[in-house]
Order: C-alpha cells, then structure tokens, then sequence
C-alpha cells in the first residue's frame, strides 16, 4: 500500500462522510468527480484491515483501459497487423504507470479513460449497424467518462470528426442516410456531453491566468515531440537531462519521418495526421491553457494526462498508415535481411527504453524521500506494541511533509494519517499508555513533563459565569454553544513540545476544541486541527500544542446541552 499527498485529503474526506448527493458533488480540486468519490467512500473505511484494497482497485483500472483500448483497436481494423501495432503502442503505455501508482489521479481519470474507448468503440459499432444495445453501451461509456474527468465531453467532436474522415471503411451510407439512422444515438451523446460542460463552466471551472503565447507555443510543441511520441515508443524520464535530450532527439525525428513517409506514400494521409492532430491538440491545449500559468510549461513532461491524447493520436496515424498506397507496382523495399535488422534493432532499442522508463516515470511526481515505508513502519511497530493486549494511545501531531505537506493541514495529521492505514488506533488518550510517531513512522514511547496545573479555581467560565458551580474539585456547568473555559497562566509557558491535558466527565458525547494566544499575542490560534471529544468512559483528552509558547489558554467548542464537570486542565512538555 502506497499512498501520499492528496491521497489523504480525498480518503479522509470519504471516512468523514455519508453516501449524499452533497459528497459525491464535492470539488476534487475543482474536477467534478463522483466516480472518484463513490470509489474513495467504498474503500475508506477498508484500507487499515486491508491494505490490498489499493493496488487491488488500480489494478482493476488498469486492466480495464488496457482491455478497452484493445477492443477500440480491434473495432477500428479488425484483426490486423493495424490493430496490434496499436494495441502494442497504447495498451502498456508509459502513461499508466503513474496512474497505477497514484490512488487519487488513478481512480479520477482511469474510469474516465474506459469510458472514452468503451463510447468510441460502441459509436463505431453503431455506424457499422451493430444494433441499438451499442447506442446504450456509448451513452454508458461517455456517462462513466464525464462522471469522472473533463475531457470525455470532447468525445463527440471526435467521434464527429472520425464520421466525417473514415466513416466509408465501415458503411456504404452516405452521410445524410447515416445521420437518419443514427441521429438518437448522437442526440443522446451531444446531451451527456453537452450538460457535462455546462456543469463544469458553472460549478467547477476556476478561472485561472492566461499563459503567453510563447509559453503556450513552447509547452504545446514540448507535450508532442518531447512528451507523447517518446512515450509512446517507451521513452520518457525528464529528471534526466541526457535520457530526456535523447528522448527529444527521438521524437523529433520519429514524428518527422513518420509524417514524411505517410504524406508520399499514402494518397489520403491528411486525413489521418488530420484526426491525430486533433487528437493530441485539443486536449493538450486544455491542460496548457490551464496549467501552464500555475506550474510552468514543464507540466507538459507529466505524463498522467496523456493516455487519451495518445490514443487519439495513435487512432489518427493508424488511419493515414492503412489509407491507399499512392505508389503502384512494386514497392522499394530493403533487402529481406536487412528489413530483419532493422525491425529487431528498433525494437530492442525501444524495449530498453521501455526498462529505463518505467520507474522514473512511475516515480515521477512522488516527492523527494517518499516511500511507503512510514506506514508500513507505523503498521508493524503498532502489532509489535498491540501484541502484549494493554492499551495504549499515539499522541498526535503532523506527519512528515513527504507524506502530506503542511498546507494540506489538517490532514496532515497523525490521527488523519494512521487511522486510514493503521487498524485499531487510538489518539490523544491520556488514559492510555502514549506513543508518538517519529519521522520513520515507527511508534516510540512518549513521556510528558506537566509544569503546570488549574484546578476549578484557577478556572473561569466565559460568556455564561452564572452558569458555573464549583462542587468540590470540578468546575460545572451546562454548555452553549458559546461557553467555554479559559485559563490565563500568569506566567507563560514556552518551548517546543508543549501539550495540553483537559479532563472532564461529561453527561454525553461532546466535542471540545482547545485554543492558545502566545506570550505577547493579541489573538487566540487553534492548538491543533484535531477533532478530539469526550465521552462519559473517556474523560481526558491530550492537545498537542503548534504554538511555542501559552499565556492563555481556553476550552471551547462543547456541543449545546451536555453537563460538563471540569476537573483539570493541565499544560506539560514531551522530553521524549
């Protein structure tokens, strides 16, 4: 199991929801993407048990675009020659790797991709006269692609185009006789794709600055010869700068060649470098147009975005190469041997490109010392600790930043972070033996200094004091929804480290948030983004505390209604 960055965020927004209409519309960073979210919310709460349920899932994804895009091969030009070069070219593509290794951008564009070749497919079926349960199955596939990701809404424009360039290789019909016969099939594809965009445009589009021409110039050019023809002949690592000035070199020349030699012996070769222009242009554009501007034109070397241009592409150079051979009679050829040599060359020069290739580029977006060492770390040192059957809780606090940056807070928290990959975990209870995580993600014993303690009468209650009553050693009172408990310190408390313990007995379940103002600060700051509670068995809760310092202190955030009898606040410091 592997999972980093915004793997956390999606996941953990799953376990924090129900199946809603509200959930499954939530932005994926502006994408509209309930297919993700459905799957995010079926795994959620199954990855700590079964870890498997990961590479599992993609696995299946992975299984399905290759087995669609064999299909859309073999529905283009049947069993051929045609078909295996490109089934050869798509299926084991570069760009699947990385998506097979990211949960977040696997499960968002690998549906999507299925989608696309499964509608593709039925749509030429149907041209062909297959029957209507084809219409169906394209409704479904475009359904299953704009459910998932954006560009599946272009489908029809390329479907419409591939009407209009080759529709004589699989039906007589003309174009008016077709368009009578198959107009409810496109009418049902134009309103999937057509409500899709405006959902989009209206819901999720995030206007973002434009980039210059030259930059759009530059990525464009550099998403072809530098990005989509390596790939496709099993080139690509753009961290090095030799392997990446070679794979240049290749695309440069294979595109050169390739499009020469099919413009001087194919008679219809427009055609097909026409489709494949199409198909590498538009999408590659959206991604420019969109992205550019935020990281730079290097977001072109991301292979993640390129299996549909590819496809497409491969698609469009498919249909120039099996167009009419302008040249009659006999053919120069190389000698046997030589053809032999050649062929072998080629491909033993792509297969080891191939073998470079595949780790970097399934590496290619981790960030620098990921590994899935701190969880899988974290899963054995928590068995070993379990083992003895006594309790024990990890205090929380954040994660390294190569398993979820800071500005992913808050879950890039412990507690966000092991109870979505560690079975069985309990967090910040002070009624239990504590643990903390270290950097490599083992649980090592925590110990906490306590320097200072408020009993109920170092305490005051704010914005309900009548409510409160001192009985004995606990401060009672019956909570709103503005009332809370404060502690000014007099003297400060400073270092790192710092931890608060809060105990209470309470009536019922409640939620509780505590926050700090730091020594010469004007305003209070949240101790942490953890959502901690108390219960009527568990009485305490820890704090791990971000700031440096605590002059004040308060409680607060207790659900309306609860009976709440404060018995202790106290403020410590972890020395290991």
């Amino acid at each position: 199991m592997f999972l980093f960055w915004d793997d956390f965020i999606f996941l953990g927004e799953a376990q924090e929801n129900d199946l809603s209409r509200d959930y499954l519309t939530m932005g994926l960073f502006r994408h509209f993407s309930p297919v993700s979210r459905l799957v995010d919310l079926m795994v959620a709460d199954s990855v700590a048990d079964h870890p498997w349920v990961i590479p599992c899932v993609l696995f299946v994804l992975l299984a399905g675009v290759v087995a669609s895009v064999v299909w859309l091969m073999v529905v283009l030009h049947g069993r051929t020659g045609y078909a295996f070069v490109g089934c050869v070219v798509v299926a084991p593509s570069l760009t699947l790797l990385q998506l097979g290794n990211w949960w977040t951008a696997g499960v968002n564009i690998m549906p999507a991709l299925i989608g696309c070749y499964l509608s593709f497919a039925a749509m030429v079926e149907v041209v062909r006269g297959r029957g209507s349960r084809f219409s169906i199955l394209c409704w479904a596939g475009a359904a299953l692609g704009v459910l998932d990701y954006e560009l599946p809404m272009l489908l029809i424009g390329y479907l419409g185009l591939w009407v209009l360039l080759f529709r004589d290789r699989v039906t007589a019909e003309s174009l008016g006789v077709l368009a009578r016969r198959t107009w409810w099939t496109w009418a049902g594809l134009a309103t999937i794709c057509l409500a899709a965009a405006l959902n989009y445009r209206l819901n999720y589009y995030d206007p973002v600055p434009r980039p210059s021409v030259t930059d759009t110039a530059h990525a464009l050019v550099r998403s072809l010869v530098h990005t989509l023809v390596p790939t496709a002949l099993g080139f690509h690592d753009p961290r090095s700068t030799g392997f990446s000035a070679f794979s240049l070199i290749v695309g440069c020349v294979t595109l050169s060649l390739a499009v020469l030699w099919l413009l001087v012996t194919r008679e219809a070769a427009w055609k097909g470098l026409l489709f494949a222009a199409a198909g590498w242009l538009l999408p590659t554009l959206a991604l420019v147009l969109n992205r550019v501007s935020i990281f730079g034109v290097h977001v072109v070397d991301n292979v993640i975005y390129f299996h549909l241009p590819t496809a497409l592409f491969a698609v469009g150079m498919l249909e120039a190469w099996r167009s009419p051979a302008r040249l009659r009679g006999r053919r120069l050829r190389p000698p046997p041997v030589a053809r032999r040599a050649m062929v072998a060359s080629a491909i033993v020069v792509m297969l080891g490109g191939y073998a470079w290739s595949t780790g970097p580029t399934a590496r290619y977006q981790l960030p620098e010392g990921a590994t899935p060492d701190y969880v899988e770390h974290a899963r054995e040192s928590a068995s070993v600790i379990g083992a003895d059957g006594q309790p024990f809780a990890v205090l929380g606090g954040d994660v390294p930043g190569f398993v979820v940056p800071g500005d992913f807070r808050p879950y890039n928290r412990v507690g966000r972070v092991l109870r979505l990959t560690v079975p069985d975990l309990h967090f910040d209870d002070p009624d239990r033996r504590l643990y903390r995580v270290d950097d490599s993600g083992n649980l090592v014993p925590a110990h906490i200094e306590w320097v200072r303690v408020a009993g109920p009468l170092e305490l005051r209650l704010r914005n309900a004091p009548n409510r409160a009553i001192r009985s004995g050693n606990q401060l009672c009172f019956t909570s709103t929804r503005d009332v809370s408990v404060i502690w000014a310190l007099g003297e400060p408390v400073e270092g790192p480290g710092l931890v608060v313990r809060t105990t209470a007995e309470v009536s019922s379940p409640t939620g509780l948030r505590t926050v700090v103002r730091r020594t010469g600060a004007t305003t209070f700051d949240r101790a942490n983004p953890d959502d901690h509670s108390l219960t009527p068995r568990r009485p305490g809760v820890l704090d791990n505390v971000q700031a440096t310092s605590i002059a004040t202190l308060r409680v607060k955030g207790f659900d309306p209604g609860v009976d709440v009898c404060v018995k202790s606040v106290e403020v410590g410091r972890l020395v290991s």
